[in-house]
This record gives C-alpha cells, structure tokens and sequence, in this order.
C-alpha cells in the first residue's frame, strides 16, 4: 500500500510492483501532506487487502489507463470478487474522486459516501 487509495500490485509475468490508484477514490495523504484521517485510511485498506493477495483490476472505458503519476488506473476486486474501492468509501476513509470525468461507478459510490457521512463514519466523523 502507498496510502488508502493506491496500491502497488505484481501483474503476472511482471517481476516488479506496479502502483495502482484505485479509480473514483480521493484518500487522505499520509506520505505527504499528513491529512487527517491518512493513517486511518491506510490501515482500513490493509484490513481489505494484506500483502500477497490476489486482486483483480478493471479498467474504466471513461478513464485513461495511466494517470500522470505512471500509476494505472482502476477498479480492484478482492479474491471473493468484493469492491475495494466501495469498501474505502462505506467505511468512511475515502471520498468520492470528483476531478476530471465522471467514472462508470460515480453514482453508486455518491452514494455510499452519503451514507458514511450520514453515519459519521471515518474522515466524517474524525475530522
């Protein structure tokens, strides 16, 4: 993990880690800036995913497949086939990405961050 909305993943017949930025996520910075809520993001992410596990990246038709960091862009599934992203979001230490255009999934994880922020859940109750 390099922080709640980027991972780093080995793509089979690849040697080393490509970073991933998990799409339609906007994640409290903790190398950086030091957001409040960063820490907390990061750990909720590894409780998702721990080193080792399989994942499973779907691109957005709407979306570039790099963004301007060199990181890929896309939706990561868990092994059981769960939505990463919409987890970050439920749990409350993720906002909805709202710059550039809208992905394939914006409303559904509009949703979910109303409800976490109705519920005061993650940065909307801790910060």
């Amino acid at each position: 993990m390099s922080d709640g909305d980027t991972i780093r993943v080995r793509l089979k017949g690849e040697s080393e880690p490509e970073r991933v930025r998990i799409l339609g996520l906007d994640a409290p910075e903790v190398h950086t800036s030091r957001d409040c809520g960063g820490e907390e993001s990061w750990d909720h992410l590894e409780t998702l995913l721990a080193p080792g596990d399989t994942v499973t990246l779907i691109s957005d038709p709407s979306q570039d497949f790099y963004d301007q960091y060199g990181r890929i862009l896309a939706y990561v599934e868990d092994a059981d086939g769960a939505d990463v992203g919409a987890a970050q979001i439920e749990a409350g230490w993720a906002r909805v990405y709202r710059k550039g255009s809208r992905i394939e999934l914006f409303d559904e994880y509009l949703a979910a961050e109303a409800k976490a922020k109705s519920q005061h859940r993650g940065i909307w109750g801790a910060c």
